[in-house]
């Protein structure tokens, strides 16, 4: 298969139930139920899971009546059990212990198991509120396998959109990320260390910045420790933060990379592959793209190459909550990615499972993960390699009927489903009043053909096309209006997850022009217009000229006026109309015409008066407006009673009077007039004749 680089939109199963295959179901064995009770808050966005062994550990957030030791039945616990898994996936769920037993919310868990000590647990969560906002973490540990806990806040926390994550390494290295948001409009990551099993945690330096991070998730391998995470510098983009380390308390310097084209990233999620690879996987939610679940992979790990290009995981549903991926390497170096299934049927919600075997270049089609049974939604999905085998344990919460708990399922291993993969990218545009055409990327290699799901106009129609076809034309539409359509790839086996649901409106028929268009002044800068509506409009195009001959547009109306401002004053203004809709434009209205109020000239300013003779005083002022018909001179002997003594024409700036009295003190104004009246007078300016 190709490798593809997604900027891809939600997908939305449309169309009939009768219409829907499911995908393949994992295993046979059936998922059951964690959680000792319905819990109703306090999930937060990660669960904890731990694998090997033969035993599943898993934490997570609960307020259910069956969980004892709650200070405040109102909040959720930090919840942990042991899930003993037989040879043939058989289960037995053990006691629910109570991990936290402190106020308020503890909820986004996560857990880790200290390999060279496997007594030795440590779990973390968000330490205040799952609702908004916590100002700490809590975190828990254990020495005796997780029969009873200690517990502290005492690091920060935030408005996590994740939890905070924890992890131990082979040496024995506990590993604490989180996000502090102590300055509220300065989210920051923080990492942290403990060598004594998690009672104790010291901050390991990690290079400045002043961008804002969110989401945290932890990977350890061998000799490295990762972190991933959303860093937002105008886009949020996907970074990781990675070390060196070289024993129990021996982490070199982390440096920070940006995954190149992870832009509009949401919750990534990181796993390390047995060669040192880092896979992140996240949500990619572009504002004008479409949305989807996005991989990118660092082949050389902490050497210096980078992350490649991003390829394409699958569709992303439209609702509420996120898809929330969770990425893990199995022991035959294969990645697997758990997530919120995106097909969103009518009756219930799945948890698919997608592997690739080439780290995350190209994926398999989706498996369903949970049984055949209704849930009204199943949210936080999250998986677990099994240290040293090949079975993998997914967790994940499941409302059936109502009750919200804490379900797992236990796989050996997974298989190439016979369904195809799902296609991606499907745009629908419209080609005329009767035609809307559609294109898709083909992804897999096994369809006989696509399944075209067509849903509007008050039905629903299924269409096929052959194997390997990237497009196709519905026609027969009805005119203007909007249509609903999702691809699916099929075979004998069944079809594949649906593509992201695009919608397309056909064409209408170009509106007649518009009728009686009138202009009228409105004032010295405005002119408002008014015309008969055209039937099937959906918007009116003005366009203005001074001349009558050559219009250009400024406006565009959606009913049938306008306003028209910022108009000179005094000037006559030609106006037409034509109208549109998605068919194409109409003719234009008649041209209607009107003149702008005329406005009085702005005042002359800077008036001097200079004495030239016994019997002559030079007058100069500056022209201030463009519209002035003249200036009128005034001029007085006491200073107080002003008369007019001359007129000028317009653009004059200047006066000399004669046959004046020497030795007389005269003072003189000067105003702009036009028709519309006059401006103020210019400041007072006096001169002495000399004797």
């Amino acid at each position: 298969m190709p490798r593809f680089r997604a900027v891809l939109r939600r997908a939305l199963l449309v169309g009939a139930a009768a219409l829907v295959v499911a995908p393949a179901q994992a295993a046979a064995v059936p998922d059951f139920a964690i959680s000792p009770g319905g819990t109703t808050r306090g999930l937060g966005q990660s669960l904890g899971l731990d694998f090997r062994s033969g035993i599943l550990r898993a934490a997570w957030g609960d307020d259910s009546a069956g969980l004892s030791g709650n200070p405040d039945p109102a909040s959720s616990e930090l919840a942990f059990a042991r899930v003993s898994v037989a040879a043939d996936e058989s289960v037995t769920v053990g006691g629910t212990v109570n991990a936290s037993r402190a106020p308020g919310d503890q909820a986004g868990a996560s857990l880790a198991v200290n390999p060279t000590n496997l007594q030795n647990l440590v779990a973390v969560s968000d330490g205040q509120s799952a609702i908004c906002c916590s100002s700490a973490t809590f975190r828990a540990w254990s020495f005796d396998g997780g029969t009873t806990w200690q517990g502290a806040t005492d690091l920060p926390g935030g408005i996590n959109g994740g939890g905070p994550q924890v992890a131990f390494d082979s040496f024995g290295n506990a590993f604490v990320a989180v996000i502090d948001q102590a300055v509220f409009d300065r989210p920051t990551l923080r990492v942290y260390l403990s060598v004594d099993g998690g009672v104790t945690f010291s901050e390991l330096p990690l290079p400045a910045s002043t961008e804002l991070d969110a989401a945290p998730k932890l990977a350890v391998g061998p000799g490295a420790v990762w972190v991933a995470f959303t860093r937002y510098d105008g886009v949020a983009r996907v970074a990781t933060a990675a070390a060196r380390v070289s024993g129990l308390g021996q982490v070199g310097a982390f440096t920070i990379q940006k995954a190149a084209d992870s832009g509009f990233a949401r919750l990534p999620d990181i796993a390390l592959g047995p060669d040192g690879a880092a896979l992140v996987v996240y949500e990619a939610r572009p504002t004008n793209g479409f949305p989807t679940l996005q991989a990118q992979v660092d082949s050389d790990g902490l050497g210096a190459g980078g992350f490649g290009a991003p390829s394409a995981v699958a569709n992303i549903g439209e609702y509420g909550s996120e898809a929330l991926p969770k990425v893990a390497y199995d022991a035959g170096g294969r990645a697997l990615v758990v997530y919120r299934d995106q097909e969103r049927r009518a009756t219930t919600q799945d948890v698919l499972l997608q592997f690739s075997g080439d780290d995350g270049v190209t994926w398999s089609a989706a498996q369903r993960v949970n049984d055949d049974v209704v849930s009204e939604t199943r949210l936080v999905p999250d998986i677990a390699v099994e240290s040293g085998g090949s079975r993998l344990a997914v967790a994940w919460f499941d409302r059936r009927a109502g009750d919200l708990r804490l379900r797992g399922r236990i796989l050996d291993g997974v298989q190439t489903p016979p369904t195809p993969v799902s296609p991606l990218n499907l745009a629908a545009v419209p080609g005329s009043q009767t035609r809307i055409e559609l294109s898709w990327v083909d992804r897999s290699s096994n369809e006989s053909g696509f399944q075209v799901t067509r849903t509007g106009g008050g039905s629903t129609a299924v269409f096929t096309v052959g194997a390997n076809v990237t497009s196709f034309a519905d026609t027969g539409l009805a005119e203007s209006t909007e249509y609903t359509y999702v691809v699916r790839a099929v075979n004998a086996a069944g079809t594949s997850t649906a593509t992201n649901r695009a919608v397309a409106k056909t064409l209408a028929t170009p509106p007649p022009a518009p009728t009686n268009l009138t202009a009228v002044g409105g004032g010295f800068s405005r002119i408002d217009l008014a015309w008969t509506a055209s039937d099937r409009a959906d918007a009116y195009q003005v366009f203005q000229s001074r001349d009558g001959v050559q219009f250009a547009q400024v406006t565009t109306a959606f009913k049938n006026s306008a306003m028209i401002f910022g108009l000179e004053p005094g000037v006559t203004y030609f106006f037409t109309v034509r109208a549109f809709n998605s068919g194409g434009v109409s003719g234009f209205s008649n041209v209607a015409s009107s003149t702008t109020q005329l406005a009085a000239p702005a005042a002359p300013s800077a008036l001097t008066a200079v004495a030239t003779s016994s019997s002559s005083i030079r007058l100069a002022w500056t022209d201030r407006s463009s519209n002035e018909d003249g200036f009128q001179v005034e001029e007085s002997r006491n200073g107080k009673s002003f008369r007019r003594v001359a007129t000028v024409n317009p653009n004059t700036t200047s006066l000399t009077r004669f046959g004046l009295r020497a030795g007389t003190t005269y003072s003189y104004r000067v105003r702009a007039c036009n028709s519309a009246g006059c401006s103020a007078s210019t400041n007072v300016a006096s001169a002495t004749t000399p004797r």
